[in-house]
């Protein structure tokens, strides 16, 4: 389990990371395990680049995909619209809004 992705769901910090080769903002809401042992992180992206034209939004990141990952002091207000606690893709969950 990742702790700095667990401290900045309960601290409602943004994290900064670098996921398939782009740098990325956002604001965590939900980080927990599949029933394979995949390690997920449910998030809302609020700045940086992905691969498709869609505009910030919604991601669903394997965490072990993610090449950089830094806990920022900027914090976040809370739940956004769309969120849905309990994922049921998560068997486990660690931490979420």
């Amino acid at each position: 389990m990742n702790q700095t992705i667990v401290k900045a769901i309960k601290e409602r910090l943004l994290l900064e990371l670098t996921y398939n080769g782009f740098r990325r903002t956002v604001e965590p809401h939900a980080y927990g395990a599949t029933k394979t042992g995949y390690e997920k992180l449910t998030c809302y992206q609020v700045k940086g680049s992905h691969s498709s034209l869609k505009p910030h939004d919604w991601d669903y990141f394997d965490v072990s995909k993610i090449m950089t990952l830094t806990l920022l002091e900027d914090s976040f207000s809370g739940v956004r619209p769309g969120y849905k606690r309990d994922d049921p893709r998560m068997t486990t969950i660690y931490a979420q809004l």
